[in-house]
């Protein structure tokens, strides 16, 4: 289990807590428990923050908000949490996953600041090649 400093535990405004489930998707290969285990967090993590969401535009309401920045991020990764652990983001949080594409669609600033899916996924496909993981 990862260690989280005092700060980042005090700072986080979902359940003081922050998953270490990515890192087990990509850092682990195909199939092996820990993907799973990921799997099952990040659905959580998702479906906390589609909770949250709700029926709002953005997080913070009806326009684009601090949040909505910070999160958006971690849209780009969507795809490659799809294709290492085997399930559909847009399946199981369909509002995340509508927020996401209105956050870029409506932002013209966000959407230049994101990266390609397909880049990231490369990238990460690269960095399991180079620890032993494909």
């Amino acid at each position: 289990m990862v260690q989280k400093s005092a700060l980042l535990l005090s700072s986080n405004p979902v359940h003081a807590k922050i998953p270490a489930c990515a890192p087990k998707i990509w850092q682990s290969p195909k199939g092996a428990p820990a993907v799973e285990e990921g799997k099952k967090e990040m659905l959580v993590a998702l479906k906390t923050l589609e909770a949250e969401l709700g029926d709002k535009a953005y997080f913070a309401g009806e326009a684009l908000g601090f949040v909505d920045v910070a999160l958006v991020t971690f849209a780009p990764w969507f795809l490659t949490y799809e294709r290492l652990a085997g399930f559909s983001v847009a399946e199981e949080c369909p509002v995340l996953t509508a927020w996401a594409a209105r956050c870029a669609e409506e932002n013209e600033c966000v959407a230049k600041s994101l990266p390609d899916p397909e880049a990231v996924f490369q990238f990460v496909g690269g960095m399991r090649k180079h620890f032993g993981l494909e």
